[in-house]
């Protein structure tokens, strides 16, 4: 059973799953990803130029309600960004359709490693064909559905194992998908907007699509629980508060780019 959490009298889900490794299929950002200095992450941090929030409003923030998909949600969002980064008209994908691929059939959570795969070979199909509560496959047309997700698939996509891999993504305009282990202080964020908590293994995933600086890097993060929680849905991640914990034990990624719609114009 994953954890549940109130927030406004709604429950919101998280839903990930810990990993028996820290294995990967996928290459790894640090050795083939365009890595920055410490002193180059810092620089495009304190510039502004890389905040997501800036590029992508409160229009993007979806919501899972109280099923364990965080981690569909959060790689359907990703992919979403990705997409519009290149130019592609904006597409909504399906966090609910990219769950019931990995949940083998139970409302029980999954594993980052199971988000890269699918978001990699087989894509996502789109929010309005799969709905937020459809998280099987037999709840939706399944044809319909896989059809529209050949179109939509991640391009390049790397495992990131480090601080400084993690922050080099984000700076180069990737967008990434990492665990944070939500509690009762990532409920409030602090006078930064930045999280509290999370100083677990990793219960939840969520996505950064950005990074700002104050005092220290910030990774401009978005949840998947509406946009009641935090900062109209966002909140910002730093490296010793939330990821030190759940790196060691889970796996983040970074999409660099996306396939190409074959029936774009």
């Amino acid at each position: 059973m994953f954890d549940q959490f109130e927030l406004d009298g709604r429950l919101f889900g998280t839903g990930l799953q810990l990993p028996v490794s820290t294995a990967t299929a996928f290459p790894l950002y640090e050795d083939a990803g365009p890595m920055f200095t410490r002193e180059q992450v810092e620089e495009v941090a304190k510039s502004g130029r890389q905040k997501g929030r800036d590029k992508f409003d409160a229009s993007y923030i979806k919501n899972q309600r109280d099923h364990g998909s965080c981690q569909g949600f959060a790689s359907a969002a990703a992919l979403t960004r990705a997409r519009v980064r290149r130019g592609e008209d904006r597409v909504d994908l399906s966090g609910a359709y990219a769950y019931s691929l990995v949940n083998g059939g139970r409302d029980r959570g999954s594993l980052l490693e199971d988000g890269m795969v699918v978001c990699a070979d087989k894509g996502y199909a789109t929010e309005a064909t799969v709905g937020w509560n459809q998280i099987y496959p037999h709840q939706y047309d399944r044809a319909k559905a896989d059809a529209e997700a050949a179109r939509f698939r991640g391009f390049e996509v790397y495992a990131v194992r480090s601080e400084l891999g993690l922050f080099s993504a984000l700076a180069a305009g990737f967008d990434c998908v990492v665990a944070v282990h939500a509690d009762n202080g990532f409920m409030r964020l602090d006078s930064r907007g930045v999280a509290q908590g999370g100083q677990g293994p990793g219960n939840h995933a969520v996505s950064c699509d950005g990074l700002w600086w104050d005092r220290e890097l910030i990774a401009d993060g978005y949840n998947s629980w509406d946009r009641s929680y935090g900062d109209q849905g966002r909140m910002g991640l730093t490296w010793n508060q939330h990821f030190a914990n759940t790196n060691r034990h889970h796996v983040y990624y970074a999409i660099r780019s996306t396939s190409d719609d074959t029936q774009a114009g």
